[in-house]
């Protein structure tokens, strides 16, 4: 099956994958930029900084990062840019509440291990919502 006729990125979108294990999200990584997508890896403490110079299309975010707890990092980002759309990235099935998705702007999420369809998948739908929304992009 070939999957580049399923799957169909405009160019030009960033996506930022945050983690603190550089190796945790590597796979997703070559999968988007198999699609030619642009895709910056930062650790959780560098993501302001990067953010405010790359200025991301889409937030992949490691649920589980160590040095600063999930939350406050999505509470960081949804103050200084709550239009950026956010997919949390599990390395085990969390169950979270519509309350609190809805609360802290999560668009999607993922569990390991990456299924490619299921990645490209959710990933392309978001940034379709978002052009939709969005005439700025």
């Amino acid at each position: 099956m070939n999957f580049k006729k399923m799957f169909s990125f405009r160019s030009g979108y960033k996506i930022l994958l945050v983690d603190d294990i550089s190796s945790s999200l590597a796979r997703i990584k070559n999968m988007l930029e198999n699609e030619s997508l642009k895709v910056i890896s930062a650790y959780p403490l560098d993501i302001t900084n990067i953010l405010s110079k790359e200025r991301p299309h889409l937030l992949l975010l490691n649920a589980g990062i160590n040095r600063k707890p999930g939350l406050e990092v999505i509470n960081l980002i949804r103050k200084r840019y709550p239009e950026l759309p956010i997919i949390l990235v599990f390395s085990v099935c969390k169950c979270l509440s519509s309350e609190i998705v809805r609360k802290i702007g999560i668009r999607d999420f993922l569990y390991e291990p990456f299924d490619r369809n299921a990645v490209l998948s959710k990933i392309q739908c978001v940034l379709m919502r978002e052009e939709g929304g969005n005439e700025n992009n």
